[in-house]
């Protein structure tokens, strides 16, 4: 009996290391979204050659930045309100809708940060996103979403590891294998 015992607490502890792994992976994956920093660099090109000098300093981009680092930081009603104020130039803006996701995941609000990633998803698909939501569904143990958005994560970006290693640990779950390029089924 006290193996048994012994086994399920290993198996939790497991459990409890692999979801902070991927908490830890989701946060650097959004700092480092390579499709959002370009999105933000396009952003701040386009509004610095349709504004005057003065105007070309408060961008989205520039409230993105200003957001990060808030948010890096723990500030995390100062890094709302610029999340905000970016999607008061740009109401679509992928980015701001990721960040206020995250800052609702930090403060235990898993539905407000589900909507977030929802409209982040709206405005632009991405992996990183997917991922994101798969693992605040994880989080409020909805198992068969979280597998369902990892595996568009999958579809969206075969090779993103992230979505892999979430899906390799949900129950009963093995990453599908992406067939070689070049290969006809």
């Amino acid at each position: 009996m006290e193996v048994v015992s012994v086994a399920e607490d290993l198996v939790a502890a497991v459990e409890v290391v692999v979801l902070a792994a991927s908490v830890v992976a989701a946060r650097v994956a959004a700092e480092l979204d390579p499709e959002t920093l370009r999105f933000e660099m396009e952003s701040a090109q386009s509004s610095a050659a349709t504004s005057g000098a003065a105007d070309a300093q408060v961008t989205p981009a520039t409230h993105l930045r200003r957001a990060r680092q808030e948010l890096s930081e723990g500030r995390l009603d100062a890094a709302e309100r610029e999340y905000r104020a970016a999607l008061a130039v740009e109401k679509s803006s992928p980015a701001a809708h990721l960040g206020l996701a995250e800052i609702a995941r930090r403060q235990g609000k898993l539905d407000d940060s589900v909507k977030e990633l929802q409209a982040a998803l709206a405005a632009r698909e991405s992996a990183a996103a997917h991922t994101t939501l798969a693992r605040v569904y994880l989080e409020q143990k909805k198992t068969a979403l979280a597998r369902a958005e990892a595996e568009r994560a999958l579809k969206l970006a075969p090779n993103y590891a992230a979505a892999k290693q979430l899906l390799e640990h949900l129950p009963g779950g093995k990453a599908p294998v992406a067939p070689p390029k070049g290969d006809k089924p």
